[in-house]
């Protein structure tokens, strides 16, 4: 299976496939939401350029769309992001069904999943998924959600944007509220590896996992803008601690590629003075068995995986 999923992403990378956005319902209907950019002042400092505008944006609830009694019982929301190098996926069922229904069904949740922008598409460079995130978060405020009912998610890339989240938020000229944990699963932390990141194709874990120097490239040249070093603390956040109020959940697959990464920024971030921060290794995972344990042979462990989140949650005030 890992030969599939490295075929699929050579050639889409190969191609530079492009991933059609749309605002319209599809066959989310009425779980579907399309966001319009917030009017108060919460687009600031590094989420401003002038190339790159806030844009509506879309997203998709699950199991089922909040309601009015959802909002008035406080019903924890995770906001989640999905993976695909910044380049694939979509918060929608096809995305993202899997890795939702994974926490609905450990936890009292709702997940609302997010379409932000993809940078293979026109417009779609940092800090267009940041200012996308912090679109919908500032969404599920207005709708009612406390913050310290809410949690923030993301596999892989969606995970980096995750991150990027928390350190905007943790800016002494941000206002936005804390969210009450994030959950980061299989991250993508360290887009500044050249040429270690260049060189996954012989990686020691390269023959248990799926990804590959080719979709890593596409994934990285389509991000990052010229005016922004690709060491930048916003684009790869491994080697740049900061501190967070937000407890943080890591879970990585022992023989992926990206292990390294989870576990050197799980060390710098539980250094600093007030962070919170666990990791889980699932000793056997490849990469993302949040997004693919379904089709790749991990669905136990991902499910196991999801348990764990489950009580960080919890343990972390999210209860019902």
């Amino acid at each position: 299976m890992n030969e599939f999923f490295k075929s699929f992403l050579y050639y889409s990378s190969l191609l530079r496939v492009k991933t059609p956005r749309t605002l319209e319902p599809g066959a989310e209907k009425d779980r579907f939401v399309a966001i319009q950019p917030a009017t108060d002042p919460i687009y600031q400092g590094v989420a401003v350029n002038s190339a790159i505008k806030p844009e509506a944006v879309g997203a998709t609830w699950y199991p089922s769309p909040l309601t009015r009694e959802d909002v008035d019982a406080q019903v924890p929301v995770v906001l989640h992001f999905h993976g695909g190098a910044f380049v694939i996926g979509e918060g929608r069922d096809a995305s993202c069904a899997y890795g939702a229904n994974l926490l609905t069904s450990n936890t009292a949740a709702k997940v609302f999943a997010v379409d932000y922008r993809l940078s293979s598409n026109p417009g779609g460079q940092f800090p267009a998924a940041l200012q996308d995130a912090i679109t919908a978060y500032g969404y599920v405020l207005r709708c009612g959600i406390t913050s310290s009912r809410i949690a923030i998610s993301g596999d892989s890339a969606g995970a980096n944007i995750v991150v990027a989240l928390l350190r905007y938020i943790s800016q002494p000229e941000q206002y936005l509220p804390s969210p009450g944990a994030a959950l980061l699963w299989s991250p993508w932390l360290d887009l500044d590896s050249n040429p270690r990141a260049q060189d996954i194709d012989h990686h020691v874990f390269s023959k248990t996992d799926y990804l590959s120097n080719a979709f890593i490239s596409w994934g990285i040249q389509a991000y990052l803008p010229k005016s922004m070093k690709i060491s930048d603390p916003y684009i790869s956040p491994m080697d740049h601690p900061f501190p967070s109020r937000t407890p943080i959940w890591i879970q990585v697959g022992g023989v992926e590629v990206l292990h390294s990464q989870s576990a050197m920024f799980a060390q710098s971030m539980g250094k600093v003075k007030g962070n919170v921060v666990e990791i889980h290794v699932e000793p056997y995972a490849n990469h993302d068995i949040f997004l693919l344990g379904g089709q790749s042979g991990f669905d136990a462990e991902a499910s196991k995986c999801a348990k764990l989140a489950a009580r960080f949650l919890e343990k972390s005030g999210l209860r019902r």
